[in-house]
């Protein structure tokens, strides 16, 4: 396989993984948008706790976060290019 063909479908894995979280948080559905996460996810945030580690830490804050927002969850997705 050539490397741009390899490229391009790596490409398109990564984009199509980015649209099912964007659409999973738009429907405020924590297990989808979870999907793909490692158990072992290190989290950052701006908000305590600063540092939290496993993906029940990313499901217990992803569950507060989707619960501040009443009616619809609005996203956008910004494309980078290189």
């Amino acid at each position: 396989m050539r490397t741009e063909d390899r490229m391009s479908r790596d490409e398109a894995q990564i984009r199509a993984l980015i649209d099912a979280r964007v659409a999973a948080v738009q429907a405020k559905d924590v297990t989808a948008a979870l999907t793909g996460v490692d158990a072992d996810v290190v989290l950052f945030d701006v908000v305590t706790p600063l540092h939290a580690r496993g993906v029940s830490a990313e499901r217990a804050r992803l569950e507060d976060w989707v619960a501040s927002f009443e009616g619809l969850l609005a996203t956008r997705c910004v494309t980078w290019s290189s």
